[in-house]
Order: structure tokens, then C-alpha cells, then sequence
């Protein structure tokens, strides 16, 4: 995906910068950074600037508005997003900045940061808004394409689509900001545990979702517990989300040894072709997938005849 970031003069770098976080690798030396989701080239520093309590500083050049984007146009890219200081505090410089935008390149999807996250600290506004550009433009195409099916076929439906938080919003909204659906996914078999709870008269849960690539747990002590960021590739997104911890420990995970000799274990997965090695279909690298998977254990216990499909899950002796 092809994103373009139009930023605050002076403040170019804050994006790839960042916070210097290391997390696993903080005793390597070489640890590599987050890739980031745009090349330098496509940042454009504009003139203007906002004070912190919202006072116009320097007022918008929209001139350097416009040059910005006929660039970033010829470059053939699909989303803008637009970050400028101190913009949670007072949105005119963006909002013009979008005008602009649309009457030069309106076919570009725009993510303007105080809309997608108007809270202080300049990198996590700006990581969360680039991301949110860089997913806009195929999330947006995608819902708005399920919608206009589901109301062609249930006139009188409404389509919602899950957020990160547990609730539900329109296509409409969600193509505007699809950060919101980050985790959208783990968060619905969260909220599915807590009914499930409810209907067995049980507070305290623990939900484990586990499939081939990763393992997502959560604690509920009576309600979800929430927080207002959340790792992805190493970039911190604001989003709204039920606290969810996620390991690269699915069925198909690959185990391999680090530069040091420690064990690891994914985040990278045998996926489905040609799956675990263990399954003698192809796959080579190790994984920690059980061999007995449920289907097989049955047949094994005689609790069912073995099926074609039972057959070819079995493990093979020889890998």
C-alpha cells in the first residue's frame, strides 16, 4: 500500500524516530527497528503550526499543501494522512489541509489524526494515523462492498461490523477509521466467553483463543478489562481495545533457535499448505503442533470410524 504524510515543518523524522523501544531485543545491538509503512521521501513537511493550547502560531501555506500532494499524486500513491502538531487541540490547520486535498487529488483516501486519534504525544498520533491510512483504502473498499451485499439481499438490514472495544458501528464509520476494528477480531470470542458466563451465573473468566499462528488470552474478573493502545509489528496504535495478550504460539508455529541458541517459537506459522512437518505433507521446518489432533484421537479411542479427512490430519511416523 502507497501512503503519503503531509507533518509540521521540522517535525519530518518523528515517525521514523519513534520511541527507541526494544522489547525483546534490548541487549541486542543490533536489533532491527519497526519497518515503517512509508519511505522518508513521501513525508512532506508543511508550514504552519499550533500552539498547545490551540493557538495558531503560524497560519497553514496552503500552497505547500498543494505541492505536497500533486508530488505524492505522480508517485501514484492511494492515502494521505495528515498529522500536524498539536492538531487534538485545534483541528483547522488539518481540516483546511483536507479541503485542499480533495480539490487536488480527491480520489486519495484521507486519515486525518484528530479524527483518528486526537490525543497528545506526537508519535503514537502519527504511527496510528499512517496505519490507519495505510489499511484505509482495501478495509473501506471491503465493508463498503459487504454492505451494499447485505442490503441488496436483507433490504431492510443494517450491516455492523465488530470493533476493538466489543461494540458494533456502521461500514460508513469503520471506512473512515478502520483502526478501530484492530484486535476486532480476538475481541469477539472475548465478548463471547463473557455471555457464556453470564449464562452459566460465572464471573471470573479466563478466554483462550488459540488457531495455527497465534494464542490470545484474556482475564475477565467479572467485566473486560480495556486499554487505549496496542502493539502491532512493533508500532504502538491507539485504539480503544479489550486487553488482550497475543504470543506467536498457535498450532502451526514455527520453533527455531535465535542468533544466541535460545528456543523461539513463531510469530512465523507452517500455515495450512503444506502445514506441520509432522503431517508428512511437504512441510520441513518444526512446529508445535500437537500430533494427535482431536479428530484423530477420537478414532484412536474408537469414539467414531476414521474418516478420509482423519487420515490425511493424522501425524506420519516418518516425520
Amino acid at each position: 500500500m502507497r501512503v503519503g504524510l503531509l507533518t509540521t515543518r521540522g517535525f519530518r523524522d518523528v515517525y521514523e524516530i519513534g520511541r527507541q523501544w526494544r522489547g525483546e531485543h534490548v541487549f541486542d545491538i543490533f536489533a532491527p527497528a519497526p519497518k515503517m509503512l512509508l519511505t522518508r521521501d513521501r513525508i512532506f513537511e508543511i508550514r504552519e503550526r499550533v500552539g498547545a493550547r490551540g493557538e495558531i502560531i503560524e497560519p497553514l501555506v496552503a500552497e505547500d499543501v498543494r505541492l505536497a500532494v500533486s508530488k505524492l499524486a505522480a508517485c501514484g500513491i492511494e492515502a494521505v494522512a495528515v498529522c500536524f502538531l498539536f492538531a487534538y487541540a485545534n483541528p483547522a490547520h488539518e481540516k483546511a489541509a483536507a479541503e485542499i486535498i480533495r480539490t487536488v487529488a480527491p480520489d486519495l483516501y484521507l486519515s486525518l489524526s484528530h479524527e483518528v486519534n486526537p490525543e497528545w504525544r506526537e508519535y503514537e498520533r502519527t504511527a496510528s494515523t499512517v496505519a490507519n491510512a495505510y489499511i484505509g483504502p482495501p478495509v473501506s473498499r471491503y465493508l463498503r462492498t459487504l454492505e451494499a451485499t447485505s442490503l441488496r439481499r436483507f433490504p431492510r438490514s443494517r450491516a455492523l461490523m465488530m470493533k476493538s472495544d466489543g461494540g458494533a458501528a456502521s461500514a460508513t464509520m469503520l471506512a473512515r477509521t478502520p483502526i478501530a476494528t484492530v484486535m476486532s477480531g480476538p475481541v469477539a470470542g472475548v465478548i463471547g466467553g463473557r455471555y457464556l458466563g453470564d449464562v452459566k451465573s460465572i464471573d471470573n473468566l479466563i478466554t483462550f483463543d488459540t488457531g495455527g499462528t497465534s494464542c490470545d488470552m484474556a482475564v475477565l474478573p467479572g467485566r473486560p478489562l480495556f486499554k487505549s493502545e496496542v502493539k502491532v509489528a512493533g508500532h504502538p496504535l491507539r485504539a480503544h481495545t479489550v486487553d488482550i495478550e497475543t504470543i506467536g504460539a498457535g498450532g502451526g508455529s514455527i520453533a527455531w533457535r535465535d542468533s544466541g541458541g535460545a528456543l523461539r517459537v513463531g510469530p512465523e506459522s507452517a500455515g495450512a499448505e503444506p502445514g506441520p512437518a509432522c503431517y508428512g505433507h511437504g512441510g520441513e521446518r518444526p512446529t508445535i503442533s500437537i500430533p494427535r489432533r482431536c479428530s484423530t484421537a477420537r478414532c484412536r479411542s474408537s469414539r467414531r470410524k476414521p474418516t478420509k479427512r482423519s487420515r490425511r490430519a493424522s501425524p506420519s511416523r516418518s516425520a
